[in-house]
């Protein structure tokens, strides 16, 4: 290892700081997701400075209904007393008046809950009051500052109908005007009395709403974005905007593309990087950390290896490892490369090579993905006696073993200097074992590391 640093601060050139918003892997401890989980929902907890996640389906699997926290580095799974049914694609949002998570609706094998709950920090009540919503799932839910209000949903058919929840209980709401009736639309509320309702619909639509409290208005964007259903929502009260990710369309088109709403006006975002095309999933903006996280959902495009990753950050300054290339080599077992941390300035960055036949792995890291040896990446190692698609994807430039076993584990400690803030490079794994003859080698997919603060 002491070789190495010597070799990567020889290459490391000197940078300027990102200063544009980006998305990132997140890569937590003691993750809530193994799987691919739909229909899952969380509202970030003020009161305890928590993000509460509830629910969803496993992807495989089935209905859930745990309850997690989030602190910003760990999640950590909770054991109420009480809880609400399995479920998925219910609704939930903070009530900061009376400090309890608000939990409503949902669906279990297509039939509608008509339910409240509330998360008090520690176990789930489950709210009564002389009126409700009718049963339904996929709604939308926000918290206006004074009271938690709901719009649509399904429930055999879409509905069109508008209540509140406040320390009374529910409300249904009449108003001058409001959105046709809809299911898979989002909600988000600036928590100063205005409410944001974007698409969703049976035919998903790119509409845009307003609510204030009394009635709904109609907005008239100049270029709103694309038609979608179940994209992630939420409101940055940094920049004071509205932030918008993801969805799906009637025609399965990818959706990676990033969109904020003020002033009357969406704006599309350019970022370096994105999730893989996905909705349905869950949307939190966490304070502590000034940024939109999000969670899960149903992925359009499974092969790709970001459908993999189901937390993902959007925000400033913030470092990021993102896996890519594919898996081919050998066809039954390859290597997984993947983040377990990210590249800080005066941070340890690890990352780690997977693989059930590997008996010893290592890393080779480069600055190039173009070209190596006076030749082109990706580059076949069948020359070299591989099999087939043993690809290599990143010119080599530092090497480091990193012992046997089926996971292990590479570190690279990046010194505590403004100069490496924006940094770039690039690593590949690789592993020794059975199944990979005529050389055992095989080969994992790559990853591009940048530099950043946080």
């Amino acid at each position: 290892m002491p070789r190495l640093r010597t070799i990567i601060a020889a290459l490391f050139p000197l940078s300027l700081a990102l200063a544009q918003a980006d998305w990132r892997p997140m890569y937590p401890t003691n993750p809530p997701l193994p799987f691919g989980r739909d229909g899952v929902r969380m509202a970030f907890d003020a009161a305890r400075s928590r993000i509460v996640l509830f629910g969803g389906t496993l992807i495989p699997g089935g209905l859930m209904n745990d309850t997690w926290t989030y602190d910003g580095t760990t999640w950590t799974q909770q054991s109420p007393m009480a809880a609400p049914t399995a479920r998925s694609q219910h609704a939930m949002c903070y009530d900061s008046v009376r400090q309890v998570v608000v939990l409503f609706g949902g669906q279990s094998a297509g039939m509608p809950f008509g339910d409240t709950w509330e998360w008090d920090g520690s176990t789930w009540t489950q709210r009564l009051t002389p009126r409700t919503p009718s049963a339904r799932f996929r709604s939308g839910l926000a918290f206006d500052g004074t009271r938690s209000v709901l719009f649509g949903g399904q429930s055999g058919t879409a509905l069109g109908d508008t209540w509140a929840l406040d320390a009374a209980g529910w409300t249904p709401l009449t108003t001058a005007a409001a959105p046709s009736a809809r299911s898979g639309h989002q909600l988000a509320s600036n928590g100063a009395g205005e409410v944001l309702l974007f698409g969703g619909g049976a035919a998903p639509n790119n509409e845009t709403w307003l609510f204030h409290g009394t009635t709904w208005t109609q907005q008239i964007p100049t270029t709103p974005p694309p038609v979608r259903s179940q994209p992630y929502l939420v409101h940055d009260p940094v920049v004071g905007r509205y932030l918008l990710f993801g969805g799906t369309n009637f025609i399965f088109q990818p959706q990676e593309d990033t969109w904020a709403f003020a002033a009357g006006q969406w704006t599309q975002l350019p970022t370096m990087r994105a999730p893989s095309t996905r909705g349905g999933g869950a949307a939190v903006w966490y304070p502590p950390q000034q940024r939109l996280v999000i969670q899960g959902g149903a992925m359009a495009m499974p092969g790709d290896l970001r459908s993999g990753i189901q937390g993902w950050e959007f925000g400033n300054a913030l470092a990021s490892f993102m896996p890519w290339g594919e898996r081919l080599c050998p066809a039954l077992d390859p290597p997984l490369l993947r983040g377990a941390g990210q590249p800080t300035v005066g941070g340890t960055f690890r990352a780690e090579v997977v693989s059930f036949s590997a008996v010893a792995a290592f890393v080779i890291m480069g600055f190039s993905t173009t070209s190596w040896a006076g030749g082109v990446l990706p580059y076949d190692l069948v020359t070299y006696g591989t099999w087939p698609n043993c690809m290599l994807r990143v010119r080599p430039e530092a090497t480091a073993y990193l012992g046997f076993g089926q996971t292990t584990t590479w570190t690279l400690a990046i010194p505590p200097s403004a100069s490496y803030l924006g940094v770039q490079f690039h690593l590949q794994g690789f592993t020794f074992g059975a199944g990979s003859f005529p050389t055992n080698l095989s080969t994992a997919n790559a990853g591009t590391a940048i530099v950043d603060l946080n």
